[in-house]
């Protein structure tokens, strides 16, 4: 893995961002929607002070996506093989690029699952911009 890119928070995480300082990228949405006491409470506590630091932020998600894709060096971002998830409690469902498709697909025990020229993002654009496809499977292994 070469960039993380965390969009927003849950519900249930109730603000705390602890973590946050391990992604990349990340959008202005979930600054907004950081506690900040309880998640420089939490890293104190853990003594964890990376978990508290804010990544670079974007309003948009395009706008990391094209961000954190262009800082791969990559001649065609069609080329960049990325992996969504819903949440870290959800990383059964993955939401997978065109080329980390073709790269898993061979010998996997993956099923495919929805249409997959499809998006399940309402965010579509900044899907069309990673290459994304509705590669759905259970994780055994990293993809890529």
């Amino acid at each position: 893995m070469r960039r993380l890119f965390v969009r927003d928070l849950t519900s249930e995480s109730h603000g705390n961002a602890i973590g946050i300082g391990m992604a990349d990228f990340t959008t202005a949405r979930l600054v907004r929607a950081m506690d900040r006491a309880v998640t420089v409470t939490n890293a104190l506590t853990a003594l964890s002070l990376q978990g508290a630091k804010v990544p670079i932020h974007f309003d948009t998600d395009r706008e990391v996506l094209a961000a954190a894709l262009g800082t791969l060096s990559l001649a065609d971002v069609a080329r960049a093989k990325v992996v969504r998830i819903a949440d870290t409690l959800s990383v059964e469902w993955l939401q997978v690029s065109e080329r980390c498709w073709a790269r898993t697909r061979k010998g996997s025990t993956w099923r495919l699952w929805g249409n997959p020229s499809g998006c399940a993002s309402t965010r579509r654009e900044s899907c069309r911009l990673a290459g994304c496809r509705r590669a759905i499977g259970r994780l055994t292994r990293c993809p890529c």
